[in-house]
């Protein structure tokens, strides 16, 4: 999952971005394994060139 930052210093948009981080650690914590993680899940900002090469890794992707 790749998120970037924005709108940080918004209340609601911090509430959701951490509601997001627990969801993302719960769901990793029951179901990883020694050699696979469910979620990968980078709050950050990408050049483009490194995005379009992780859409082009991705199996499904939404873009909003």
């Amino acid at each position: 999952m790749i998120v970037s930052p924005s709108r940080d210093n918004v209340d609601i948009y911090s509430q959701l971005k951490n509601r997001v981080d627990k969801l993302v650690g719960a769901i990793n914590g029951r179901f990883s394994t020694l050699d696979w993680t469910p979620v990968y899940y980078f709050y950050r900002s990408f050049q483009f060139e490194e995005l379009v090469a992780l859409y082009r890794l991705s199996d499904i992707a939404l873009v909003t």
